[in-house]
């Protein structure tokens, strides 16, 4: 998507993504975490020009809505009889008890595309428990 907005790639210019990123614990902040986000991109008269964004968040709450829709899906599992580990509900490249999520349902790398992935895995779990899930 990053590379829809200027029309042409993030980096082109180095022939590579130049998009980095880097998490740092810093003890003042504790819980909370800082982004910060430069986009360098070409402007008027293919001048260099960049967009710096900055974000302060609580790891809390930024996880707040993926333990709710974490505790949703075990919902709907325990109906459809599933319990203990669901691999459907692996996160790419996170290791579940010696199991990879990665080499049980391979994801491409970007997001909209696992999330199609993820998808395609628990939408026969939602219909088996009478839930009928839109692409």
């Amino acid at each position: 998507m990053l590379n829809d907005i200027p029309g042409y790639p993030v980096g082109q210019k180095y022939g590579e993504p130049c998009h980095k990123v880097h998490i740092d614990y810093y003890p003042p902040r504790g819980d909370a975490k800082e982004a910060w986000d430069v986009i360098d991109f070409q402007g008027m008269f293919g001048l260099p020009m960049s967009i710096r964004l900055n974000l302060q968040g609580r790891d809390s709450i930024l996880a707040a809505p993926l333990i709710l829709d974490l505790s949703r899906w075990m919902a709907v599992l325990k109906s459809a009889g599933r319990s203990g580990l669901i691999p459907e509900l692996g996160f790419r490249g996170v290791e579940i008890m010696g199991d990879i999520s990665l080499e049980l349902y391979p994801y491409v790398d970007t997001p909209e595309s696992a999330g199609r992935e993820s998808l395609y895995y628990l939408r026969p779990i939602f219909h088996q428990a009478g839930l009928n899930i839109l692409d």
